[in-house]
């Protein structure tokens, strides 16, 4: 199935040369005294400009904090010292897991720093991307872009700059210039990403095997139940306009939305996905690699109805390959479409956990619904230590 969204990308996902130039750091991206050990940076990542998009969307800025490589040296005198063996690590070579950081609509890569800063300081290489009209590709005011492009789109813009776009320049140039930075474990990269982000973090992993964990956040939905059953009015109004246009050249003077105007641009923006890469596509094809899918109980967004024959189908998978444990679906009851701390620990934790950075000691005992193998002590553990100082 990864293959259907591997279709859809305008590069179709083929890794490409990258070219980084280093840029100023932004302002609100200063590492905080509390943080030794760590280091900062900033990069535009280019190749060829895609046919159809701006220098600004050509170029795709990122925000990389690594732990410092005395701190990987510290590390491997203290395992040498326990009687430590021969892997990299224990021998002093400093070879960490990354995490990539999707942020929401109408925020940018820069809004997710507190956060990164926070998992780096566990022994973990972190990066965050400006999406697609987001951030520093923008270019003015950052919602008002992005619309634009979405109506450009669906007029026939020949872009794809709600999720497609984006999650090329991950694939075709971010992760490649991910792994060959010096420090990284390219065979354990991790995606998280809230809302927008979370979509973007799912077709990811179900395109690129090089994720090996994902934990999308408030992200995951159901497009094509969603359609059936007329539950897509909060979707729309996340992103009005181009649904608004939509309606008035189906149905004139009218513009009404209706389900066959929410799938003409989904048809549209994601071409093929209602069938080929919707969640019950998506989801199984990621296994047997980690995958935590984060959602809250009452998002009107991301209807958990919508996804009880995605979750069933993903289960099942995983089940047959033998590792049930390597997904887990975690519910915050009373929540809608909000990313809590709570849920921004649980991403953290199975991240941390499913790469090998700190082991959840109860793994398997979590309890509460159909596939929680992550511990509930683990969470809070990790909100306490990792969150206790993030503004969020």
């Amino acid at each position: 199935m990864g293959e259907a969204v591997r279709h859809a990308l305008r590069r179709g996902g083929r890794p490409c040369p990258v070219s980084a130039r280093g840029v100023t750091l932004p302002s609100t991206c200063q590492l905080r005294p509390p943080s030794q050990g760590l280091r900062a940076s900033a990069h535009v990542l280019t190749s060829a400009g895609p046919r159809g998009a701006t220098d600004l969307q050509a170029g795709v800025p990122v925000l990389f904090v690594q732990p410092e490589a005395r701190a990987a040296e510290a590390l491997g005198r203290a395992s040498r010292a326990g009687g430590g063996g021969g892997s990299a690590q224990e021998r002093g070579i400093a070879r960490w897991p990354a995490i990539v950081f999707m942020h929401g609509t109408g925020a940018s890569a820069a809004d997710l720093w507190p956060w990164m800063e926070a998992v780096a300081g566990r022994g973990v290489c972190c990066l965050a991307v400006d999406a697609r009209y987001h951030g520093q590709r923008y270019g003015g005011n950052s919602r008002e872009a992005y619309e634009d492009a979405l109506v450009a789109a669906w007029r026939g813009s020949g872009e794809r700059p709600f999720l497609l776009d984006t999650v090329d320049d991950l694939l075709s140039l971010v992760l490649g210039w991910l792994e060959e930075q010096p420090g990284v474990d390219g065979a354990r990269i991790g995606v998280t990403g809230i809302s927008l982000g979370g979509m973007m973090a799912v077709l990811a992993a179900a395109a690129d095997e090089r994720i090996t964990a994902v934990a999308p956040l408030i992200g995951t939905q159901g497009f094509g139940w969603a359609v059936q059953n007329r539950s897509y009015q909060e979707r729309v109004a996340s992103i009005p306009r181009v649904f608004t246009e939509a309606a008035q050249s189906m149905n004139g003077s009218k513009a009404t939305v209706t389900p066959e105007v929410v799938a003409a641009v989904w048809d549209r923006l994601l071409p093929g996905m209602l069938e080929s890469y919707d969640s019950h596509h998506c989801l199984p094809c990621i296994a047997p690699r980690a995958l935590c899918i984060v959602n809250g109980a009452l998002d009107p967004r991301c209807p958990m109805e919508g996804l009880s024959d995605a979750l069933r189908l993903t289960r099942d998978r995983y089940a047959a390959l033998g590792c049930p444990e390597r997904f887990d679906c975690w519910v915050e009851e009373g929540v809608a479409h909000e990313c809590t701390r709570r849920m921004r620990a649980v991403a953290t934790a199975w991240l941390l956990h499913a790469l090998g950075v700190e082991v959840d000691p109860n793994f398997g005992a979590g309890g509460a619904g159909e596939a929680r193998f992550l511990s509930e002590s683990f969470v809070e553990q990790v909100e306490q230590e990792v969150f206790a100082q993030v503004p969020l």
